[in-house]
């Protein structure tokens, strides 16, 4: 129910359908040729294979994978700035963002098919990782567009709400904190 060229046209079943931010890119990127530029140079990340396993040419394979690769490079350098505000030095934040990444990434790799992998699922984990850095950091304004963004790629953003709740009072009494 969440083919990739389906999802792109704007289809899939609920609740695939509804996690619109990556397909749109996706689309929008496709309409100026991105994918065709993109081809060679994911070719050595297993191009063929991701198409071939997710069902779609390999121009919107590209762009979906190019998103999963930037999105995974954004995860490992976002939650290491965060681990790095709640440890001091910096082996353990590098290396607990680098197990982080490699469990993330693996838990796709060992799947015996595709079923296991779904494009918002990287983009999700960064958007939560980059709101909690936000929110942690008193940057509450930071943290309303991440939430936006979050609800146009999966629903599942929602759960940072009560997270503002729980915010030290100094932070939760900026400007409009319950916007």
């Amino acid at each position: 129910g969440a083919a990739l060229p389906l999802l792109v046209s704007g289809g899939g079943h609920l609740p695939y359908q509804y996690r619109a931010l990556v397909p749109l890119l996706v689309r929008l990127l496709s309409q100026v040729g991105a994918g065709g530029v993109l081809e060679p140079l994911l070719i050595p990340f297993g191009l063929g294979r991701v198409s071939a396993a997710v069902g779609a040419p390999q121009d919107l394979a590209a762009i979906f994978l190019s998103i999963e690769i930037l999105s995974a490079w954004g995860l490992l350098v976002s939650f290491r700035a965060l681990a790095a505000r709640f440890v001091d030095g910096e082996v353990l934040p590098t290396v607990s963002s680098i197990a982080l990444l490699v469990a993330t990434l693996g838990v796709q790799q060992l799947s015996p098919s595709s079923a296991l992998w779904y494009p918002s699922d990287i983009p999700a984990m960064l958007v939560v990782v980059l709101s909690y850095l936000a929110l942690f950091s008193g940057r509450i304004a930071a943290f309303y567009p991440l939430f936006v963004i979050g609800c146009l790629n999966r629903e599942t953003v929602l759960f940072l709400l009560p997270l503002v709740a729980l915010l030290p009072a100094d932070v939760s009494r900026a400007r409009w904190p319950w916007l």
